[in-house]
This record gives C-alpha cells, sequence and structure tokens, in this order.
C-alpha cells in the first residue's frame, strides 16, 4: 500500500507514467495507472453527478476537466457518505481510450489538509462512480482540532530531525494537519504538526525533511524526505543520478524548481510555453539509454544544483 504520508508529499498531482504513454499527446491512461493502491470499496449505482468524460488529452484539456469536477464535488462527497467538515479537492482527472475516467481527490477536515485521506472516484463512461480507491481509510475525522502541542515545539522537533540529515537548513516552517496511518479498519486518525525543512545533505542534494509530529503527544509519527535521487540512463552521459519527487508516481521535478516535460516531438520556444507532460515514473528508474524510450532525454544529465 502506497504511504498515506509519501502520497502527498509530491507537488506533482498523479499523472500517467511515461512509461505507459505512447507519449503522442493522448491522454488515455489504464485503470491501474491512478497511482493509489489501497483499499477498492464497490460503489456501483451510486446517485452522483454526472462528470465531463471528455477532457481530451492536452494539459488544457485536462485542467478544465479538473475545474469541472472542482464544481460538483460537494455532492459527490455527500454521495460519497464524506462526514461533516470534510471537503474534497480535485488533484488530476485522467480519461481512458474507452471513455471511463479516474479523478483523484484530496481532502480537508474543518480546513485542515489530510494526509492519507486522498481518494480515487473510478467511473464508466457515462459518469457514474464504478468504484472508490481509498488511499487508508474512509474516515478523517478527528474529535478535535485544537492542538495541545505548539507549533514552535514540534518546529523544535523538526529542526533536530533535519539536523541529522542536512548539512545546512535553509528555511523551516510547519502545518497543522490531520493524518490517517495504517490500513481500515485499523487505521488511525491523528491531529499533527507536518513540519517541512528545506536545506542541502553533505552531498550538495537538496533536501526537502517532513517531520509529522503528534499535535498532542508531541511524538514524532513519522519522518520522510521529498526529495530522492532517481537513476536516469541517459543517450550519452549513462547512468546519472536525477533529484525527483516522490509520490505515487516519481516525478523529474526537484527541490529548486527544475523539472522536465515531454512535449511529445514538438519544438519549444525560448519561452518554454509549448505545454507537455512531466515526466514521470513508477520505479525512480528512467531510460534505458537508447533513442527508442522518452525519459532517456530526460535523462541525460542530472537536475541537482551544485
Amino acid at each position: 500500500m502506497v504511504s498515506p504520508l509519501a502520497s502527498v508529499s509530491s507537488a506533482q498531482a498523479a499523472v500517467p507514467s511515461a512509461e505507459s504513454l505512447s507519449m503522442s499527446g493522448s491522454g488515455a491512461a489504464p485503470e491501474d495507472s491512478t497511482g493509489l493502491s489501497g483499499m477498492v470499496a464497490p460503489a456501483s449505482g451510486l446517485d452522483v453527478p454526472k462528470a465531463a468524460v471528455a477532457t481530451g488529452g492536452t494539459p488544457r484539456d485536462r485542467g478544465k476537466a479538473m475545474v469541472s469536477e472542482q464544481s460538483r464535488s460537494v455532492p459527490t462527497a455527500q454521495s460519497l457518505g464524506l462526514g461533516s467538515g470534510e471537503n474534497l479537492v480535485v488533484k488530476d482527472v485522467i480519461t481512458d481510450a474507452d471513455g471511463s475516467t479516474h479523478v483523484r481527490y484530496n481532502r480537508t477536515f474543518n480546513g485542515l489538509r489530510v494526509v492519507g485521506g486522498d481518494l480515487i472516484s473510478h467511473r464508466d463512461k457515462s459518469g457514474q462512480i464504478k468504484n472508490v480507491t481509498w488511499n487508508a481509510s474512509p474516515n478523517v475525522a478527528v474529535a478535535s482540532t485544537t492542538p495541545k502541542l505548539s507549533l514552535a515545539s514540534a518546529q523544535t522537533t523538526g529542526a533536530h530531525k533535519a539536523s541529522l540529515v542536512q548539512d545546512t537548513t535553509s528555511a523551516t516552517k510547519g502545518e497543522l494537519i490531520v493524518v490517517v496511518t495504517g490500513e481500515s479498519p485499523k487505521a488511525t486518525q491523528k491531529l499533527a504538526y507536518d513540519v517541512q525543512t528545506e536545506g542541502v545533505r553533505a552531498d550538495q542534494t537538496p533536501s526537502r525533511l517532513h517531520t509529522i509530529v503528534d499535535a498532542n503527544t508531541g511524538a514524532t509519527l513519522e519522518a520522510f524526505d521529498e526529495i530522492h535521487n532517481g537513476t536516469g540512463n541517459g543517450l550519452y552521459a549513462g547512468q546519472v543520478p536525477i533529484a525527483t519527487t516522490a509520490g505515487p508516481y516519481w516525478s523529474m521535478h526537484d527541490a529548486v524548481g527544475n523539472y522536465t516535460t515531454d512535449v511529445a516531438g514538438g519544438v519549444d520556444d525560448i519561452f518554454g510555453d509549448v505545454p507537455g507532460w512531466m515526466l514521470t515514473d513508477a520505479d525512480d528508474v528512467w531510460g534505458n539509454g537508447t533513442v527508442n524510450h522518452r525519459a532517456t532525454a530526460g535523462g541525460l544529465r542530472p537536475l541537482r544544483r551544485r
């Protein structure tokens, strides 16, 4: 099962893997390309608003589909039986070749971001929800959203964790969240702080460390780095390290904002205005060293800055 924490750490929404697309501009992806392997609950026959299923294959069409789905999020949440105080935030819409869609949502509870609360509704071509994939649990509610621990105390804990892995630290911030861990029916919901500490490791790899601190007890629930070094198999440079971002799919996007997209054989202009697909991968190993693999070009050299 995808870690509830890692599932939202990526700055990019889940998108079809570059390895699963022909890169001809099509947005089609197999049903299992949604990138979430949590609990699947049948939802056949739910009375939900019909989706705008004709999303097309361009980023602009996809954006329009996301806006359309967001406008339906309130009745959709009600149809899914979500509790009071829960809201859905659309993160992505993927359309299959047969017209069926997969709509990925993050959730908030009483205005707080829910880590581990993401879900995917799978719809047939008519827009009817057939089943739902929950990351951790359908239930995300906590008894109180008032913390006993101060943000300053949580940031102190995060700074200590960062000192163990980062050579230098440039920024620290914290956010009150709800975190869901484990799998239903044993999943637990806790009020916590997500303390994010940005810095650089001793080998000059960028680091964006998340320390999840229980907002009532002060215990560290989990710590993970958002930035990982993937392996790129370039056409000329051979195997090179690439700074990537973790998620249900790894994205070729580093901590300082560099990223790589595929414009499907088009020619970009000097302003970078030609839209393309963010390069993503299921296992963080990119390309195969030959010209017949789209990610090979993306792995020609590392994105890591020195």
